[in-house]
């Protein structure tokens, strides 16, 4: 069985294949993101709901909304747009 560690980094090695084009812009627009924002944006890319996410990284609600938080912030992403859809968009 894997550990949650082992799923975490499969899932952004396998996201990384599927868009290639949406991570390498992202980095190159973002070089300060860690591997956990980029796999916290990964899945806002992919249309997770919060309470998706929450489930996945084992965290909860609450926490998903204060790192969406600090991504909008560190980003300079308003907080009208649709967090999801920018990334969708991006």
């Amino acid at each position: 069985m894997l550990n949650a560690q082992q799923v975490d980094s499969s899932f952004l090695t396998r996201f990384k294949e599927v868009y290639p084009y949406f991570y390498n812009q992202l980095v190159s627009s973002y070089p300060e993101l860690t591997t956990g924002q980029l796999q916290f944006c990964a899945m806002l890319r992919l249309n997770f709901t919060t309470k998706e996410i929450a489930n996945y990284t084992n965290i909860s609600v609450r926490s998903v909304e204060t790192r969406k938080n600090r991504l909008r912030k560190l980003m300079n992403i308003p907080s009208d747009v649709d967090l999801n859809k920018w990334m969708m968009d991006f």
